[in-house]
């Protein structure tokens, strides 16, 4: 039985859920996980572009984003300078692209 799917933006209280998904997630994997900071910084920045996904009240998956000018950075980006070093100060709320950071 699926229980009830709930999509809606992302809020910070929703961090501990948030780590615990992506802990489940990405078992096994040696990378480091979002931080609160992080978090917090793209909830500031960007409230509209990060979603969770929760069921029974319980997040399972989220989708965060920035807006970017993407003739700043073209096709020959890399993730680090696209998200400026993890900062997000790349975010331009007047830019073009829609540019998914982490699903």
């Amino acid at each position: 039985m699926i229980e009830q799917v709930e999509i809606g933006a992302l809020q910070f209280e929703d961090y501990q859920d948030l780590l615990a998904a992506m802990k489940a997630s990405y078992k096994g994997w040696q990378g480091g996980y979002w931080s609160s900071d992080s978090i917090r910084n793209l909830i500031t920045r960007f409230p509209e572009g990060q979603i969770v996904i929760k069921m029974g009240g319980v997040v399972v998956g989220c989708a965060l984003s920035i807006i970017v000018d993407y003739k700043r950075f073209g096709d020959e980006h890399t993730y680090r300078q696209i998200t400026g070093n993890y900062t997000f100060n790349t975010h331009n709320p007047k830019g073009d692209v829609l540019y998914g950071i982490e699903i």
